[in-house]
């Protein structure tokens, strides 16, 4: 039944019907899209009717919607990167009636999958969300350079950044990774990495799905300033009872088992393990060569991930998710170092997931769900060792063994963190002819559990306490709090023009006890076929929270953060977009955005003191007598309580084309570039955010050279990062007992010498300066051939291919000349990786 609109929006419908010309006879096509193997929807299908302009995509649940179809006897085409095509050969259309259809899609041979931008002839059923972007998950098996981790291939992508070539972590137009919501089949994850960042959880052989939204993102998500990251898992093929694909390299191995249920249940099974193998492989050789001591463990992680669907009545279907990992790493110094600038460290951290989802579709219209999950992450790390003193010149330039000129520290400490989290929550959509409608809701219950000791010894304690760094000696809470949301959407699909979707969210934070309603607003205009222009309005808020350390690497003191007033951090989004599709194989996508945000939560700088002296004219500066007798003046003092008081702005354009794959055509890939420029403020000093990179080109290239060889490419520049510049160096000044008073003494070395520290200067000062520009090529060479019936790949993967030394940062100290020595950080060098994978 066609339902008619009143008021305003009718007026509007009427009117753009009237611009675009459809009072002419027509109707409208409404279907949906499966996977002939699973017989389950497949979302962002190419649907159109062929001798036309006419075109549009699936949505999440497999279905498409065409308005306005002129009366007459189409035929229909669905395509997919990575299925055959599908026709559906005289489909009627009469005026003023809706014809139903459905297409089936075949599974192909072809080989890598693209990026897909969900822009893509937008025609209204794809969503409006600007800054949405789409990665199949046979994209990160063959990307060159990333190790087969999804989130290493969306840092491919305009607008994303990673801190380093050692993280996975997302940096996404100007926000931090603390700001990024993961979510994984609708459950919200905390700690989504591996090897302590290096890799993310995600195994690109058990994901259908990786969709980025970062700008703009509509009222269903919540809780989170910048970006969303939604992994949506396969399921099991259906076709056979068991299926294999092993995968193993000269790092780790993996393994997934999937096929339908057993017992003549209708469902499927998935079953993946995974494993790293640093520590049995380097682990003996570093031990044979006296690097490490003991039962020495290399960073290395396991994971167990299940998923089982089942549907045991019509319009209702069960999806249960199990996952549980391990990062461990152990290293003892060798005995040559047991007592010269070496730690011992030992790191533990799990991650167990469990969650059911039940999904009542009890017609094509109308779609809900309700999911109950359970979340853990802990950790748990230890270090015990000796550190020299930073204002010694670098380790390689001295003799250690000189006790009168060599000072060490010692340092022991003891970590360790659990963060529960138990949600139930649910939505309901509803589509008409015109409106998609849809509401939801739900409730954290949130347990973080933190534990912090801290020993150093007392003459470390006592330089940083001189420099106004804030030590935890010991921290320990336990807190149970809530977060609990709801939220209400219409997309409106005015005409053929224009479409709205409009959205608001209502987010209440148990720890601070706020209530927010945020609103979400995004309009698309379609000047023709292939040209959509959109844009995007938004606020958001975050709440604190213990469990926004794990990626902020900051620690805060929330224990009474109601007491204090502790405020919700809130942005704004404002994004402007175009997207033209030139045929069915090229793209151009540009996008501008402003984020500006409020009340960012940072440490608290109390009134303090500061110590100074000053050289004696004439005097000899490496003595004590050269110098003045130190006196106090005001400075600032570094609290773990948060304040509310910072601010921040970012703001760029970004510009991707891309050219898709396609039969006969053995190019493909996409060029993106970006600008953007990030800012933060506080206490009325404007600094460079920490990753404010101005400008990054990405050049990504797949050449299909035969049907079983295929080379691969990715060239990414970025501009530099910033970082902060010495000053000066100024003699250590620290506080002493002399006979029962306190006095300030300039600290000397048991020579007699004076000891100086580095002067990073205030705030003004902070990543005043940039590091070099960073560029690096990753290549891959991957051949495919069938032994035995089964398929088999074999690849090269070469990482920074011409060993470019890109700098991670800079480590300073002070040479026997008083003089202020820079030493590089380098980050990865050329590593070559060889691996192979075969399906049974």
């Amino acid at each position: 039944m066609r339902i008619a609109s009143i008021g305003i929006l009718a007026i509007l419908t009427h009117f753009t019907e009237l611009i675009a010309g459809v009072g002419n006879p027509a109707g409208s096509i409404i279907g949906s899209v499966r996977s002939a193997q699973t017989m389950k929807p497949l979302s962002s299908v190419n649907v159109t009717l062929e001798g036309t302009t006419l075109g549009t995509t699936t949505n999440e649940k497999g279905e498409f919607l065409l308005l306005s179809v002129p009366v007459g006897l189409y035929s229909l085409l669905g395509r997919m990167v990575g299925y055959e095509d599908a026709r559906v050969e005289g489909v009627l259309v009469e005026e003023g009636s809706r014809t139903l259809a459905e297409l089936v899609l075949n599974e192909s041979a072809i080989r890598f999958d693209e990026i897909r931008v969900t822009a893509d002839r937008n025609r209204h059923e794809q969503d409006l969300r600007l800054g949405t972007l789409s990665i199949a998950p046979a994209r990160a098996k063959a990307f060159p350079g990333v190790g087969e981790d999804v989130f290493r291939v969306l840092q491919s992508l305009p607008g994303v950044m990673a801190s380093s070539d050692n993280s996975s972590q997302l940096i996404i137009r100007g926000g931090g990774p603390e700001q990024n919501l993961v979510v994984m089949d609708n459950i919200e994850v905390f700690n989504p990495y591996r090897l302590f960042g290096f890799i993310s959880m995600f195994n690109p052989e058990t994901v259908s799905d990786i969709t980025l939204l970062n700008a703009g993102f509509p009222a269903r998500y919540g809780n989170r300033l910048s970006a969303v990251v939604s992994v949506t898992n396969r399921e099991g093929n259906r076709a056979t009872p068991l299926a294999i694909n092993a995968n193993v390299s000269i790092t780790n191995a993996g393994l997934v088992l999937d096929g339908r249920t057993p017992f003549e249940l209708n469902g499927s099974y998935l079953i993946s393990a995974r494993r790293t193998y640093y520590d049995l492989v380097v682990g003996p050789i570093a031990r044979s060569k006296g690097l490490v001591s003991g039962d020495v463990a290399l960073p290395n992680f396991s994971d167990l991930q299940t998923r089982f669907a089942l549907e045991p009545w019509a319009n209702h279907s069960f999806v249960f998710n199990g996952l549980t990992s391990r990062d461990f790493m152990n290293i003892v110094p060798g005995p040559e170092h047991d007592e010269r600038d070496s730690i011992a460290q030992r790191n533990d951290i799990r991650n167990d997931l469990l969650g059911l989802s039940w999904h009542f579709d009890p017609s094509h219209r109308v779609a809900s769900r309700v999911t109950v999950s359970w979340y853990r992450t802990t950790g748990d790390a230890d270090q015990e060792g000796t550190i020299l003193d930073p204002s010694l010149s670098n380790l390689g330039e001295i003799n250690l063994n000189d006790t009168l000129a060599v000072r060490f520290f010692h340092v022991e400490s003891n970590r360790s963190f659990e963060y529960r989290k138990v949600t139930v929550d649910g939505d309901v959509s509803v589509h008409t002819d015109h409106h998609v409608l849809a509401a939801g809701g739900g409730i954290d219950l949130l347990r973080p559990s933190i534990t912090i000791h801290y020993r150093p010894d007392q003459e470390l304690l006592r330089l940083l306490r001189s420099q106004g760094i804030p030590i935890i000696e010991g921290f320990s809470q336990t807190a149970s709090y809530t977060h609990s949301f709801a939220f209400l959407q219409d997309k409106f699909i005015a005409s053929d023009l224009i479409t709205l979707q409009a959205g608001i969210r209502l987010e209440h934070y148990g720890i601070n006890g706020k209530t927010h309603i945020d609103p979400r607003l995004n309009v698309s205009f379609t000047f023709d076929p292939v040209t959509t222009l959109s844009a995007a309005f938004g606020t958001y808020h975050q709440s604190p929270g213990y469990e926004r350390i794990i990626d902020q690497n900051i620690f805060f003191d929330l224990s009474d953060a109601r007491e204090r007033g502790v405020k919700s951090e809130r942005a704004e989004h404002y994004v402007l977009g175009v997207t033209k599709q030139f045929d069915q194989l090229l793209t151009l996508k540009a996008e501008g955005y402003i984020k500006s945000y409020s009340n960012l939560m940072v440490q608290e700088i109390i009134p303090g003191i500061d110590y100074e002296a000053l050289p004696i004219p004439g005097g000899d500066i490496r003595r004590s007598s050269g110098w003045t007798q130190p006196f106090v003046v005001a400075g600032d003092s570094i609290t773990q309580h948060p304040v509310n008081s910072g601010r921040g702005k970012a703001y760029g354009i970004e510009i991707l084309l891309e050219k898709r794959l396609s039969a006969g055509d053995r190019l493909s890939g996409w060029i993106g570039y970006s600008f953007g420029k990030s800012t933060r403020t506080q206490n009325g000093v404007a600094t460079p955010f920490r990753f404010d990179r101005r400008h990054t080109i990405d050049v990504v290239l797949d050449y299909q050279a035969t049907d079983w060889l295929a080379f691969g490419m990715h060239w990414r520049y970025g501009s530099a990062f910033p970082y902060t510049p010495p000053l000066s160096i100024k003699p250590r000044v620290v506080e002493v007992e002399v006979n029962g008073q306190t006095q300030l003494l300039i600290q000397t070395d048991t020579r007699g010498n004076v000891l100086f520290d580095i002067d990073f200067g205030k705030e003004q000062n902070k990543y005043a300066a940039r590091l070099p520009d960073y560029h690096r090529l990753d290549i891959r060479i991957t051949a495919r051939a069938d032994y035995w019936g089964y398929d088999w790949s074999f690849y090269l993967d070469i990482i920074n291919a011409y060993n470019r030394n890109n700098v991670l940062g800079y480590r300073f100290s002070i040479d026997d000349n008083l003089t202020v020595r820079r030493n590089s950080l380098e980050m990865l060098p050329i590593v070559p990786t060889l691996g192979v994978s075969v399906k049974f």
